[in-house]
């Protein structure tokens, strides 16, 4: 798996946190980790590292963020999009979806329910 940094696109960037190694080192039989903790301490970027190693093991197939507001999960989306612009190839790259009340994107498709 690439470095942390890379993984993010935030090079020169510090290692990873004590938030994000934990989860990180935690086994993959774990099936569920729940992380609480300040705004800015990792908590996406841990999420992200977990996902990248269980869905490399075929342990998950997909990854889910339950957001409060529309433009936490367009935000949210598009840093997913960036993770996995710098963790894959593009004919092997899952597709994050975006789905909110009354609207839906998948890459450059999107559209209005």
């Amino acid at each position: 798996m690439p470095e942390f940094s890379k993984l993010f696109g935030l090079p020169g960037s510090p290692p990873p946190n004590a938030i994000q190694r934990a989860v990180a080192g935690t086994p993959l039989t774990e099936q569920l980790l729940i992380i609480e903790s300040e705004t800015g301490s990792g908590k996406t970027e841990a999420a992200l590292w977990r996902f990248a190693q269980m869905y490399e093991a075929r342990r998950v197939d997909g990854l889910y963020f339950a957001l409060p507001t529309r433009a936490a999960a367009v935000q949210i989306q598009e840093r997913v999009c960036n993770f996995l612009v710098n963790l894959y190839p593009e004919a092997t790259r899952p597709e994050p979806i975006l789905a909110v009340p009354g609207y839906v994107r998948a890459g450059s498709v999107s559209g209005r329910l």
